[in-house]
């Protein structure tokens, strides 16, 4: 199995928002959405708890996006 590609977003508005939900749902078996940052912090958790259930993919950091991205 190929490794997947691990993609962080910054800016969780509606841009950010639907090209997460493409990654998450059209090249799942190619790509991953890893990190999300936002300068509204909540909109990065928001969007975190809709794609995974968890608030495991908000960041508070353009570095810590950084270190968990391809």
């Amino acid at each position: 199995m190929p490794k997947l590609i691990k993609i962080g977003i910054v800016g969780c508005g509606a841009i950010g928002g639907s090209l997460a939900k493409i990654i998450a749902e059209d090249f799942a078996g190619k790509a991953k959405v890893s990190a999300l940052l936002d300068i509204d912090a909540q909109k990065a958790r928001n969007l975190s708890i809709m794609l995974c259930n968890k608030n495991k993919l908000a960041v508070s950091s353009l570095p810590a996006l950084l270190k968990k991205s391809d």
